[in-house]
C-alpha cells in the first residue's frame, strides 16, 4: 500500500489479536489500566494493542475495545487520519504531526522520546483541538518489541502562554500608547485634536476587540456560546467588515478591495460569529501582505451556499499549509495561533458551514467559507 510518509503496513488481524492478548497478560498492564494519564501500547506497525481507561476520555469513547488494532490518529479521530488508504501516518499532513514523528524517532533510535503535538480532531462535521505532550519508550514483552505512549494534555499551558502574550504584551503596549496620548492632551500641547481622538478611538476599539475575541473563542470551545441565528445579507456584512478593517493598523499602506463579482445573498448566521470569521480571514491576509499590496474580499452565489472568500497574492510554505488549522500553530512565534483555528471552529461547529483554502505561487492564497443560503 502506498504512503506519503510512514509505512502503511499493518499486522494481519490474527497477529494483532495475539499482540493484544500478550500485553493484556503482562503484569504491567494491571498497573497501566489504572495509570492516571492516557496510555497506549503500540506494536511495531504502530497499531494499538493496549489502552488504559484514561484513554477513553481522551478519545471520547466508551469501550477500549473500540479502537484496539487502530493507530493513534484513527482512534483519536484526527482530521487527517483517513486522507490516505493507509490511514494514520501515511498522508502528507502526517509529516508535521508531533505524535507520528515521535513514534518513528523512538523506533529508529530505540530510546525514550518526549515531544509536543498539536492535533486537529474532526467528528460529525465539527472540529476540536487537542494539544498534548507525549512520552514514548520501547518496551519488550516475550521477545517482542512494543512502545508505551503516554499523553499529557497541555492545552491550559498553551492557553496561558497565549493569554500572557495578549494581556502582558499586546494590550499593555496599547494601553501604554493610550496613556501617552492622554498625557499629551492634558499637557495642552499643540496637536490636531480630531486626529488625536481618532487614534484613541482606534486603540480602545482594538483593546475591546481583542478581549472579545478571546472570550468568544473560549465560549465556543466550551460549547457555551449563546448562538443567535438570523438572516443576514452577505454583501452588507462584507462591506461593514471592510470599513472596520480599514481603520485597523494592519491595513496601513495596504488596500482592501471588494471583488466586483460579489452579490448580496441571504445567509442564516450569527452576526457576531460571521463577523469574527471574516475579520480573522482579513487579518491573516493583511499580515501576509507587504506594504503596497492588495487584499480582496467578496461573496458569491455557490449554488445552495453563499461563499465568502478572502485573497492575497502571497503563497504559504507547504509546511505551513499542512498545519494551518491547528490551534496555537503560528509562524509569528509563541503565544499566537488562534486565527485560522477560530475560523474553522466557529464556521463548522456553530455556523454549520465549511472552510477551505488554496495556496500556490501562481494563485496566491484564498480562504473560503461556505454557508447555507437562507430563504427570504
Amino acid at each position: 500500500m502506498k504512503t506519503k510518509f510512514a509505512s502503511a503496513e499493518r499486522r494481519p488481524p490474527e497477529e494483532s489479536r495475539q499482540d493484544i492478548a500478550l500485553i493484556s497478560k503482562n503484569i504491567c498492564s494491571q498497573y497501566y489500566s489504572h495509570f492516571p494519564l492516557p496510555l497506549l501500547v503500540l506494536n511495531e506497525t504502530r497499531q494499538i494493542v493496549f489502552a488504559n481507561n484514561a484513554s477513553l476520555d481522551l478519545f471520547g469513547l466508551s469501550d477500549v475495545s473500540e479502537f484496539l488494532g487502530q493507530r493513534p490518529g484513527e482512534a483519536m479521530g484526527c482530521a487527517y487520519a483517513d486522507f490516505e488508504p493507509g490511514g494514520c501516518g501515511t498522508s502528507k499532513y502526517c509529516t508535521e504531526c508531533g505524535v507520528i514523528n515521535a513514534v518513528l524517532k523512538c523506533m529508529e533510535q530505540e530510546e525514550s522520546v518526549v515531544a509536543d503535538s498539536k492535533i486537529l480532531l474532526s467528528a460529525d462535521g465539527e472540529c476540536r483541538a487537542l494539544d498534548v505532550r507525549i512520552h514514548i519508550a520501547p518496551f519488550d514483552c516475550n521477545c517482542s518489541r512494543f512502545y508505551v505512549v503516554t499523553f499529557l494534555d497541555i492545552s491550559d499551558e498553551k492557553r496561558r502562554e497565549l493569554m500572557e502574550k495578549v494581556f502582558f504584551h499586546d494590550l499593555l503596549n496599547t494601553a501604554g500608547g493610550m496613556m501617552s496620548l492622554v498625557d499629551m492632551l492634558r499637557a495642552g500641547e499643540d496637536f490636531d485634536l480630531p486626529e488625536m481622538l481618532n487614534l484613541l478611538s482606534v486603540s480602545l476599539h482594538g483593546m475591546v476587540e481583542e478581549i472579545r475575541t478571546q472570550r468568544e473563542i473560549r465560549l465556543a470551545e466550551n460549547d457555551d456560546y449563546p448562538l443567535m441565528l438570523i438572516t443576514l445579507m452577505s454583501l452588507e456584512i462584507v462591506e461593514g467588515v471592510v470599513r472596520e478593517m480599514e481603520m485597523n493598523p494592519l491595513a496601513d499602506g495596504r488596500v482592501i478591495e471588494i471583488l466586483p463579482t460579489s452579490g448580496n445573498h441571504a445567509v442564516k448566521a450569527d452576526y457576531s460569529l460571521l463577523r469574527r470569521v471574516l475579520v480573522n480571514m482579513l487579518k491573516n491576509a493583511l499580515e501576509a501582505t507587504p506594504v503596497g499590496g492588495v487584499v480582496e474580499i467578496g461573496c458569491r452565489d455557490g449554488g445552495t451556499d453563499v461563499v465568502f472568500e478572502v485573497r492575497n497574492a502571497q503563497a504559504m510554505d507547504e509546511a505551513v499549509q499542512l498545519q494551518v488549522f491547528k490551534r496555537f500553530f503560528s509562524t509569528k512565534g509563541k503565544g499566537r495561533g488562534l486565527g485560522t483555528y477560530s475560523i474553522k471552529l466557529l464556521t463548522e461547529n456553530y455556523l454549520g458551514g465549511k472552510v477551505e483554502f488554496l495556496s500556490s505561487v501562481e494563485t496566491g492564497t484564498v480562504f473560503r467559507v461556505s454557508l447555507a443560503k437562507a430563504a427570504l
